[in-house]
């Protein structure tokens, strides 16, 4: 393809108080061996006028400068509704990519099964590891696992999801990604699961190459971030899965609760105000699930090809926990055997 011929992908950065990080990454970007694509930046609120240095460094950048923060997914979406690609890549700001890792995205979406995909993600300052942001599977239970499948010739890996730190999409498919009102976590999962009842599929793309650094903006012990992300899962499987899946898993989601709440005692009090506030707003969430439950194509068996039976994984952790989480999910897969529940582990070769 000539450079005229070539799609056109629009960038999606969000800055919040941390404009070194996204000078970085738009640095990175403009060495980008794919020409056709356009940059835009999302200034959620800075406390200092940050939009403004980054429209004197890059002129030729769009800057969308926010008198309030919206947070990581409406902030996106305002992004996004100034978006002219054909494709949409929703990229964090405190990212680092390689100079060839759009170009390996280009032709992936020929295969028009596929509604997403992303790029491979390394740590920023350990690359010569694998693991940041490797967690695209998911539990039957709503929490996210260590992606551990091959990928296949053509460096595509399945995976459930895509993190939302590096995504990509077609524009026409989803025209505003992300439900507002998950603020920050678990809406990358969300885009994935309505993908999913859809009939489409998620890919991670070996080639293409990004450095993430993680947490800059939510940090990991963040009370904030933590209810949202026990909310977050929750709301996901009450508005995604079918009424027959809900009643099936029943016990493994209460059981999966109960173990959270055990593991962190001391965020008890955290995780029972996300409950509280998934039963103050049943309505809105009905009303959400009503809204995606209209667009399914497939049974909720065929999601459960690409989710896994475990509640966690054992990875790093002690022995003696270890242990504990191996009977805990070995009695998930015994539950899941039982009734019938074939998640991606049934269907591996032995």
């Amino acid at each position: 393809m000539t450079k005229e011929e070539k799609l056109m992908f629009s960038i999606i950065l969000l800055n919040h108080n941390n404009v070194h990080y996204t000078v970085d990454c738009i640095e990175s970007i403009k060495k980008s061996s794919y020409p056709s694509y356009e940059i835009i930046v999302v200034d959620n609120a800075s406390e200092k006028d940050e939009a403004e240095i980054l429209r004197k460094k890059f002129p030729d950048v769009k800057i969308i400068a926010s008198k309030i923060n919206h947070w990581f997914a409406e902030g996106n979406n305002v992004g996004v509704r100034s978006a002219k690609g054909k494709y949409i890549v929703i990229l964090n700001n405190d990212t680092i990519v390689d100079q060839d890792w759009l170009q390996k995205v280009a032709n992936v979406f020929n295969d028009p099964s596929v509604a997403i995909v992303q790029c491979r993600t390394y740590a920023k300052f350990s690359k010569e590891k694998y693991f940041y942001d490797n967690n695209n599977m998911q539990s039957l239970v709503g929490t996210p696992l260590l992606n551990k499948n091959n990928y296949d010739k053509n460096g595509l890996k399945d995976s459930f999801l895509a993190v939302g730190c590096a995504l990509i999409y077609p524009y026409e498919l989803f025209k505003e990604p992300f439900d507002k009102d998950y603020l920050i976590n678990a809406e990358d999962t969300a885009l994935a699961f309505q993908a999913r009842i859809m009939g489409y599929k998620v890919k991670e793309i070996k080639d293409s190459v990004i450095y993430h650094l993680g947490n800059v903006t939510m940090k990991k012990k963040n009370t904030k971030g933590f209810w949202l992300k026990e909310r977050n899962y929750l709301m996901n499987l009450l508005i995604y899965y079918q009424p027959k899946t809900l009643f099936k898993l029943s016990p493994l989601i209460i059981s999966s609760i109960l173990l959270r709440n055990l593991y962190h005692p001391t965020m008890i009090h955290v995780r029972f105000s996300s409950y509280f506030w998934l039963l103050k707003n049943f309505f809105n969430i009905l009303k959400k699930r009503k809204k995606m439950q209209s667009l399914r194509k497939v049974d909720d068996s065929e999601l459960f090809k690409a989710m896994s039976y475990k509640f966690i994984d054992t990875d790093n952790l002690s022995k003696f926990t270890k242990k504990i989480v191996q009977t805990v999910n070995g009695l998930s897969y015994l539950y899941c055997k039982l009734f019938r529940i074939k998640t991606s582990e049934f269907y591996k070769k032995l």
